[in-house]
């Protein structure tokens, strides 16, 4: 029922954040990096962006206290990258999330991009994120399916949204890009480094929540709001041991006795993490008519 009206809600957040109405063109995009030791693919990641058929118009890394050749490849390519390259270098580790909230407030750009330091991007990324945002003023992400790849970027033959622990629905409604809040307060998994959003909605998404994932709580957050767009494949997703965050693989067999065995602790987690969502969501008059709903709904459950 709190999506009756995304048009009028998406009204009232830009009138709230920006106080001047959805523009149709995009002006300024930011690719947003995150990087903690991720020198063995980071090179392969940054030549995916600087092969883009359009570039963005700066890129913004924050470095989490890398203890390998992570920020020398990084001031390599700033030197030499043709677009403006920002490294912040953190002085104590903020690990994944809190470094991504970090990173995107200091994102100058109209249109925020994110990026994992271990992917290989396709070469359409940039250009067909920007025709998205300026085709839809109402816009407020994007995201995307991604083939995953292994060490050495050979095709595993599925994707993130075939490795997904959901039911036929749901994958429906991931493949259409609808019913997105929903199915994302049920199973999660709009993956960070396939998504772009709006940063004039910046102010809605900071802070994120102790224990939220960055990514799931940009996805949370503005598919209540407004309006998402499915795009083609944007990235390759590596598959690789020292990865922060994969994508499953598991038989029926397999997922049923993980869920049973840890279904206590899981459910445990769950509440907490939506509690702290509501925590953030009452604090801003913005949110809580949209989302509130749907976040109580979920903690009930």
């Amino acid at each position: 029922h709190f999506m009756h009206s995304v048009s009028r809600g998406l009204e009232l957040i830009v009138t709230i954040v920006n106080n001047e109405p959805p523009r149709s063109l995009v002006g300024r995009l930011s690719v947003a990096m995150c990087t903690y030791n991720g020198a063995g693919f980071l090179s392969q990641q940054l030549n995916s962006i600087l092969s883009q058929t359009e570039l963005p118009d700066e890129m913004v890394v924050c470095e989490d206290c890398s203890t390998d050749d992570t920020v020398s490849i990084l001031e390599a390519f700033a030197a030499s990258a043709p677009f403006v390259v920002c490294i912040h270098r953190n002085v104590e580790r903020l690990k994944s999330a809190q470094n991504f909230a970090k990173c995107f407030s200091f994102c100058s750009g109209d249109v925020i991009v994110i990026t994992d330091q271990d992917d290989v991007w396709f070469p359409d990324r940039i250009a067909n994120t920007r025709a998205a945002f300026a085709n839809d003023p109402a816009l407020t992400f994007t995201f995307s399916d991604a083939p995953l790849i292994d060490d050495h970027g050979n095709d595993l033959g599925r994707t993130l949204y075939s490795s997904l622990q959901t039911v036929q629905r749901d994958r429906k409604h991931y493949e259409r890009g609808t019913c997105l809040l929903q199915v994302i307060l049920r199973c999660g998994a709009i993956y960070g480094c396939t998504m772009a959003f709006r940063a004039n909605l910046l102010p809605l998404i900071l802070p994120i929540p102790e224990m939220w994932g960055h990514d799931g709580w940009v996805a949370v957050v503005l598919s209540a709001v407004g309006p998402s767009a499915r795009l083609s494949p944007v990235t390759h997703y590596r598959q690789h041991p020292r990865q922060f965050a994969g994508a499953g693989n598991w038989k029926t067999k397999t997922r049923f006795e993980k869920t049973s065995s840890a279904r206590a602790k899981r459910y445990e987690s769950e509440i907490r993490l939506h509690e702290l969502a509501i925590d953030a969501v009452q604090s801003k008059s913005e949110l809580r008519q949209l989302l509130l709903p749907a976040l109580r709904e979920r903690l009930r459950f």
